[in-house]
């Protein structure tokens, strides 16, 4: 039977998949046949009388399977098949066609709603889509040919003649979004179809299976790699480069901070005392906190490190850490009962280690020698 519809805006459903066969040759043939034979039993004991009882699609996927015989074999199926079903399944399939041309029509905007996997299954939809028409008109035609009821005959003919101008009407549609087909030139798909056929219908090759889908595919890559060659590009570790404080500013602001705190409470300690670094990725803060007890003497320089949300960046703790050139570690340390990442360094050393007032200051975390930027103050 015909697979699930792929996708709610998919309107196709008579892609029946590759033929089911193994092997080569005789094997292959007697595989088809059974299969085919499998469907038309299906049918045992239907009559046009009794058409509208079965199934919408068992008339188009008995004409698919009959075909696939001569397509990918060469090989007549051993059965019976009335005039009167290959006119249901010229009908049906005229109906299908018109369907999935409105697919291909729109093919595009299908693709852009799809995911990787999802697109390429709605592509090759289309693909197996057009095998299963092709293999059907050589059934239908065969059938044609061995018609001997002239009405019969002449039902038959008008409904291949309405089948073929949608077929045209959906290679059309399909060839004028061409390029979208190409991502099965990725795929094993269009080669294992070629190789299946039987010799007597590789040459010619019809259009999906000629070769120009894989053409265009090469030089859609092509024409993509020229772009791109001409688009300079920056070093993958390309960084902004790194703002730094000059000692005499971060002395002053220090310096500063400790006499408020000296002087009042630390909760009087504005916020804007504070100094600040950002990570070379961005994502860290650095804050040099005000002291916790009244003390003009800078004995010991705090630095808080956390996230950009205020989270502590606990991920930091037994990393080396340097200011101004003076090493310590970032530990974990509790305080108003949250665990944070902190770094003490002994204020004596940080302040009175640059050799000149204009020396930088820099902090620099961990393995990384870049620097982190200073933000404000």
């Amino acid at each position: 039977m015909p697979d699930e519809t792929r996708g709610d805006d998919m309107t196709m459903q008579f892609a029946f998949g590759e033929p089911k066969f193994e092997g080569n040759g005789n094997e292959a043939a007697d595989g088809l046949r059974a299969h085919a034979a499998e469907v038309m039993a299906d049918l045992a004991g239907a009559t046009a009388a009794t058409l509208d009882s079965l199934p919408e699609e068992l008339p188009v996927e008995a004409a698919v399977a009959c075909g696939n015989c001569r397509l990918f074999a060469d090989a007549a199926p051993q059965i019976v098949f009335p005039t009167w079903l290959a006119t249901a399944a010229a009908r049906r399939l005229a109906g299908l066609l018109t369907q999935a041309t409105r697919d291909a029509e729109r093919l595009p905007d299908l693709l852009d709603a799809c995911t990787g996997d999802e697109a390429e299954d709605l592509v090759a939809g289309l693909v197996h889509a057009r095998m299963d028409s092709w293999a059907a008109s050589l059934q239908l035609d065969d059938v044609l040919e061995h018609a001997s009821d002239d009405a019969e005959r002449s039902k038959l003919e008008a409904a291949i003649d309405a089948f073929d101008e949608a077929l045209e009407l959906f290679d059309r549609a399909m060839g004028a979004h061409q390029s979208s087909l190409t991502m099965l030139a990725d795929t094993r798909l269009l080669t294992n179809l070629r190789s299946m056929l039987a010799p007597r219908h590789r040459d010619p090759l019809p259009w999906w299976l000629d070769g120009r889908l894989e053409a265009e595919a090469e030089a859609m890559d092509a024409a993509t790699d020229d772009l791109l060659s001409g688009i300079p590009l920056e070093p993958r570790d390309a960084r902004p480069a790194v703002v730094v404080l000059p000692m005499a500013r971060f002395r002053s602001a220090v310096t500063q901070t400790y006499a408020a705190a000296a002087a009042t409470s630390p909760q009087a300690v504005p916020d804007s005392s504070w100094l600040r670094w950002r990570s070379p990725d961005g994502h860290l803060i650095a804050e040099l906190v005000p002291p916790v007890v009244k003390t003009a003497t800078p004995e010991r320089l705090v630095v808080d490190f956390t996230d950009t949300t205020g989270r502590p960046a606990l991920g930091l703790a037994g990393q080396r850490c340097r200011l101004a050139g003076v090493e310590t570690m970032i530990g974990r340390l509790v305080i108003d009962g949250i665990d944070r990442a902190i770094a003490a360094f002994a204020g004596a050393a940080v302040l009175g280690g640059a050799t000149t007032d204009v020396s930088p200051v820099v902090l620099v975390v961990g393995d990384d020698p870049a620097g982190w930027s200073f933000v404000g103050s």
